[in-house]
């Protein structure tokens, strides 16, 4: 995994990149617009400082002293605990949460927003979930992290497992279309129920993979 310090240095070029924008946004210094909408502001410097996060804990991963020496005391401690039923719900999940069926999910979106004649936001989840599915397979192979020993597997995996397909793809789909819906729907409960739903799901997902 050296690709973990060139990411760390691309990512802390962003954030001063953004920190630079911000300033000259406050004084009214921005070329052709002199000031930054607050949209565009907040977007671009979340967006830069979620990936200045996940680089750092690609980093911490690929550190042999970082958060990896915790790999083998935890598969440890989850093989002991394993339960028929706590598998059976998990490989539930995983399927739920897995490629094919959010494939499925941001399909049927897009076509319904689509019919709604909501043709912008059709596009963001139909780009998110294809983006998505790139940086899955794009990043595995430049992080090139082995899979947990095969005698502790419950399931066949055969690539690599950073990062990982369904906790990528289900945070995606299911956050765009969480965000979506906040625009879409009506009504204070309708909208929470929704967001609330969509983050229980992404971390059942998460915990299905261990």
């Amino acid at each position: 995994m050296g690709f973990a310090d060139a990411e760390q240095w691309l990512a802390a070029a962003l954030l001063m990149v953004w920190l630079v924008a911000a300033g000259l946004s406050a004084f009214r210094q921005v070329p052709r617009v002199r000031r930054l909408s607050t949209v565009t502001l907040t977007g671009t410097g979340t967006a830069a400082g979620l990936f200045a996060l996940q680089a750092g804990v690609v980093d911490a991963v690929a550190d042999p002293d970082g958060i990896s020496v915790a790999d083998i005391p935890a598969l440890q401690w989850l093989v002991d605990h394993r339960a028929p039923f706590a598998t059976a719900a998990a490989m539930a999940v995983s399927l739920v949460g897995g490629t094919a069926a959010m494939a499925v999910l941001a399909a049927v979106v897009v076509l319904v927003l689509w019919f709604r004649r909501r043709r912008w936001e059709a596009g963001v989840v139909a780009v998110a979930t294809a983006g998505a599915g790139l940086l899955v397979e794009t990043l595995k192979n430049i992080y090139d992290r082995p899979r947990p020993p095969e005698a502790t597997r419950l399931v066949v995996e055969t690539n690599y497992s950073l990062p990982s397909g369904h906790a990528l793809g289900s945070t995606v789909v299911l956050g765009i279309v969480a965000a979506v819906a906040v625009l879409v729907l009506r009504g204070t409960v309708a909208r929470t129920a929704e967001v609330v739903l969509a983050a229980v799901l992404i971390v059942a997902v998460g915990l299905s993979r261990l």
